[in-house]
């Protein structure tokens, strides 16, 4: 348990340091992959490589992962897992 929350602690730390290197890495899409970890055993971040198009998921629970699942076929006309 210690090692996920480390893990999730970790993801929005990057992702937060991340913006303030550069704003633009975080398109809207990006900003929608993250919100939509919220409240979910689920985190998610920019890959930091600068274009805003790819982000970074990580998931503890495959119920949520379900659930984060369903919410970004609703948004995306693709998703890669």
């Amino acid at each position: 348990m210690a090692i996920k929350m480390e893990i999730k602690r970790n993801i929005l730390e990057n992702g937060n340091e991340l913006k303030k290197l550069k704003e633009e890495i975080y398109s809207e899409e990006l900003v929608e992959l993250v919100e939509a970890t919220e409240n979910l055993d689920v985190c998610a971040k920019s890959s930091g490589s600068g274009g805003g198009d790819c982000g970074i998921v990580i998931s503890f629970s495959k119920k949520d992962s379900e659930i984060f699942g369903r919410k970004m076929e609703i948004s995306w006309d693709r998703i890669i897992v």
